[in-house]
């Protein structure tokens, strides 16, 4: 189905949105894929630094289309989420609760990028604890990857960190499944 954005003044902001986001996916799953957007992901970090700090790292089994899964830090401790996928996979992280943290990830040793940078608030402002709600919101920090097939080891670490601990969420999704939500949102006019 071919829409054109501008025959969409009259649909909302949230279809609008919802289409700006398929168009965008679909882009980087182009771009995101190629070897040229592989070449700049080839820095690397230090695995001892990754822990220097003596924090363990918080080890999470994901399953690829499972829907929000909720994670927690403290101080410099590294989230590991591990999973495996034999399709191309978009992986969704936004902050939620109070604003301000960023969110650096790797898989392995590649740096895959950073969420969104947003100015801390101090917790003044009211709390978005739903992931959906806080995604949708541009005062949180967030950010989608698109992730090759193959066995995955993401480490995410909070690398603006005002708070010194906090929560927030990550997805797995497949492209069907990134469209079969889009869908959704769109009839429901969400």
């Amino acid at each position: 189905m071919s829409v054109n954005p501008a025959s969409m003044s009259s649909h909302s902001s949230r279809q609008r949105r919802a289409f700006c986001s398929a168009a965008v996916l679909a882009a980087a799953l182009v771009v995101g894929m190629s070897p040229a957007a592989d070449a700049n992901r080839n820095h690397r970090e230090p695995v001892a630094g990754a822990d220097a700090v003596g924090s363990s790292p918080h080890t999470t089994d994901a399953v690829v289309n499972s829907g929000w899964r909720r994670f927690f830090w403290d101080g410099h401790t590294i989230t590991l989420i591990t999973f495996r996928s034999t399709r191309p996979t978009l992986l969704t992280v936004t902050d939620a609760f109070c604003r301000g943290d960023v969110f650096r990830l790797w898989d392995g040793q590649r740096l895959v990028g950073d969420t969104s940078g947003v100015p801390a608030d101090g917790c003044a402002g009211p709390a978005i604890e739903r992931p959906w709600r806080a995604l949708q919101d541009d005062s949180y920090s967030h950010g989608s990857f698109v992730l090759r097939p193959g066995m995955h080891v993401i480490r995410l670490r909070a690398v603006v960190n005002p708070y010194h601990g906090g929560g927030a969420f990550f997805r797995l999704d497949s492209p069907g499944q990134v469209w079969g939500v889009l869908r959704a949102a769109q009839a429901s006019g969400h």
